[in-house]
This record gives C-alpha cells, structure tokens and sequence, in this order.
C-alpha cells in the first residue's frame, strides 16, 4: 500500500469518526430534549414512573399534571417528607428519611409557604400537593469525651394521607440512633447514616 492511498483511508476514516460522533451528539441532545423539554402531545397518555427516585421535582405540562392542579388533586404516587428540628424544618434529615423511606415516590420541592405547627398539628394546607404527608420532628444530643463525640438522634414521623387524612402505620417510626466520630457534623452523619427501614 502506498502512502497517498493510507492517507486516503486515514482521512476517510477520521470523516466517518466525526460523522459518527456528531450522530450520537444530535441522538442524545434530542433524547435530552424530548425528556425534559419535548413535545408531550406525541408522547403517549401513561400514569408517572412509580419507580422514579426524583429529590425534587416541579410540576410538568402535562395535560393530566394540569388536571390534577386545577382538581386540587394531590400527585399520583408522591410525598412531602418535613422533618422539624429545634430551629425549624431540618433539610438534611428530611432528605435523607425521603431517600430511605420513599425512595420509590416522586418528591415534591418544599413550599415557600411551609407553616411549621400547621402541619405538625394536622393541617396540611401549606404542604405540597402530595400524595403522601411525612411530618416529624428531630432532636440531636451531642456528648464529647475529649477524643470522640456520640451523637444521640430521636426521631418520630408520621405518615398521611392526603386524600383521606389517616395516618399510614407502615411509613410512621419512632427511630433512636447513635452515632461516633471526631466532630459534632461527622456522629450526627453517623448517626443519620443508621436510620432505615
């Protein structure tokens, strides 16, 4: 083989590279587009992925997302999940009972509005438009001896019903963990870290 004809090859296989790369670019952008921005006229009428772990989501524009919105209708398989420490709603440990507890529900971002003793007293008025309500409350006790700290988390939840207002035995606990490490922040992740069902 000569050297005009390897050169011929090189490049018409570097064209047939590029090519190829700026197929699989245009694929996955319009696969991006479809799933996030797309058409949802075209797509078929189908109920929510109930295997979707989602931390937060907004509500899609969807005809049958825009039914449910104007019905007051909670969201189909999803749940709010506000856990109440001393100073207020607790976002680490409200996001990490939601990734163990419904990790198989769609989870709705926290309300501006949030109202903390309305929802721990029943009324779930300023909650998001869930299926589900998890409300509880978290305390941490923290002791050092001087080389290591134990951090000591209680924590009670409930679970409700949106559409019925019962509580739901089977996603309500009363949890006490402990946890060890060298900070207050590293016992607490510990501890935290222990909570599942």
């Amino acid at each position: 083989m000569d050297l005009k004809t390897e050169q011929l090859i090189k490049s018409r296989l570097g064209l047939i590279l590029k090519v190829l790369l700026i197929a699989v670019t245009l694929f996955k952008l319009s696969e991006y587009i479809f799933t996030y921005h797309g058409n949802t006229s075209t797509m078929p009428d189908t109920q929510p992925n109930k295997s979707a772990m989602v931390d937060t989501v907004n509500v899609t524009d969807t005809s049958q997302d825009r039914s449910i919105i104007e019905k007051g209708e909670p969201m189909p398989h999803s749940a709010g999940v506000y856990i109440f420490g001393p100073s207020g709603l607790d976002r680490q440990a409200s996001r990490h009972i939601g990734d163990t507890f419904f990790k198989e529900y769609k989870r709705m971002a926290i309300p501006s509005d949030l109202q903390h003793e309305a929802l721990l007293s029943g009324n779930f008025e300023s909650a998001a438009n869930t299926e589900w309500v998890c409300v509880g409350t978290i305390d941490y006790h923290f002791d050092n001896d001087g080389q290591k700290t134990t951090c000591e988390v209680r924590l009670n939840f409930d679970t409700y019903s949106a559409l019925t207002g019962e509580k739901v035995q089977g996603l309500s606990q009363s949890i006490l963990r402990y946890g060890i490490g060298f900070s207050n922040s590293q016992a607490k992740s510990v501890a935290l870290e222990k909570i599942h069902p």
